[in-house]
């Protein structure tokens, strides 16, 4: 009679121990918190009536996400993507656009910016236009160029301003060819020198020489070099022989100037709003 009653004892902890994991197991799957020891999904739970709100004529064609969740603290390394379908028709006008905070109420308008970036005088800025295809990072911090607070497009001579700055995320190195800028021909050997040559042939990209050259460059080959190779030289130039396509395959990089974080490092909802406050996209986490 024990040995009876010590197999259903047994029978009955195998059957509560295959639904208890049954039930974990289903908990786990559905990615559902059930607190204690375990931890499964912990992001925000927010009514989608309240998420989504009233939608935007625009949901669908721009796209609001983040690398990982945007928990830096310092605000300089705080940023989220906005990203533009490439099937949309026409670039998107994001005059009066803005991310809100559903946890602090917190809203932030996206700045203009500037589509020739000058590192000296006044840019003038304009509107954002997300083209299809194109994206653009909101910085919560401000830019690291030294004097130069615009928000920017980059461009493919952007080498030159990345390679004595540090931007988050960093910018695509792109610049003109030094070697296009001297070829060998007979005019130029006599006018500069072979040396001239031979150290354009050999010189860095996206590298401004100002005192870094050899001593025995010509001094019309020394002219000639600090002249070429620059941001502004390369800029002028590229532009009158491409036009706007030195902006292709590029973003903007827009900056809130903000002294601290702008958004949760936990339990955070933020909306992106085009300018009537109607939600085009959502970022939750």
């Amino acid at each position: 009679m024990t040995i009876i009653f010590d197999f259903v004892k047994i029978i009955i902890l195998i059957t509560v121990l295959f639904f208890a994991y049954s039930f974990l197991q289903s908990n786990i799957d559905n990615n559902q918190s059930i607190g204690g020891w375990f931890s499964g999904n912990t992001q925000l739970q927010v009514p989608d009536e309240v998420l989504w709100g009233t939608p935007s004529p625009h949901m669908g064609t721009v796209s609001l996400t983040a690398e990982s969740n945007p928990t830096a603290s310092n605000p300089t390394d705080e940023y989220l993507y906005l990203s533009a379908l490439r099937t949309n028709a026409k670039a998107i006008d994001l005059t009066g656009w803005s991310l809100r905070s559903l946890v602090s109420d917190t809203r932030v308008y996206l700045p203009p910016a500037t589509l020739l970036l000058k590192m000296s005088g006044v840019n003038d800025v304009q509107p954002v236009h997300l083209a299809p295809g194109e994206y653009a990072v909101l910085h919560s911090g401000s830019s690291p160029i030294a004097d130069v607070t615009t928000s920017f497009h980059t461009n493919s001579c952007i080498g030159y301003v990345s390679a004595r700055n540090t931007f988050t995320p960093p910018i695509q190195s792109a610049c003109n060819d030094p070697r296009e800028i001297l070829p060998p021909t007979p005019q130029n050997i006599i006018t500069y020198g072979a040396e001239c040559v031979e150290f354009l042939q050999e010189a860095d990209s996206c590298r401004s020489y100002t005192t870094e050259m050899p001593a025995h460059l010509l001094p019309a080959c020394r002219e000639l070099i600090a002249r070429k190779l620059t941001y502004h030289s390369c800029l002028s130039e590229e532009f009158e022989r491409k036009g706007y396509e030195i902006f292709n395959n590029g973003g903007w990089y827009l900056y809130l100037n903000h002294n601290a974080e702008v958004w949760r490092n936990t339990y955070e909802a933020i909306q992106l709003l085009d300018e009537n406050g109607l939600v085009v996209d959502v970022l939750q986490y």
